[in-house]
């Protein structure tokens, strides 16, 4: 099931981009998977190490979408601010994620 969730985004997020398959499928997978693993673990664990670790992932899925639409579909004014804040907080999450294991659970 969850394979093709992946299979499903991919493709849709190609044809909504009118993309060629072949120039950003390996990227929009690993990102894809890497969100979706980070999403399915925090389920599993609720602690708030996994909590960043998702957010920042779906972070880099929103920012390589924004690089994406905005090379390959149509150009926007605030696509440098969009981009490049959407991936410095996914930084600041996924940093922020490495922490020691079972020190906090959410409630």
């Amino acid at each position: 099931n969850f394979e093709l969730e992946l299979l499903t985004t991919a493709i849709l997020v190609s044809s909504v981009l009118h993309i060629k398959a072949e120039q950003i499928e390996l990227n929009i997978l690993v990102i894809l998977i890497m969100s979706g693993l980070a999403r399915e673990r925090h389920l599993q664990l609720e602690l708030p190490q996994t909590l960043f670790a998702a957010c920042g992932a779906i972070l880099f899925l929103i920012s390589d979408a924004l690089l994406a639409w905005n090379r390959f579909r149509m150009k926007f004014k605030s696509a440098q601010f969009l981009i490049l804040g959407t991936y410095y907080v996914a930084q600041w999450a996924l940093a922020m994620s490495i922490g020691q294991p079972n020190v906090y659970y959410l409630s």
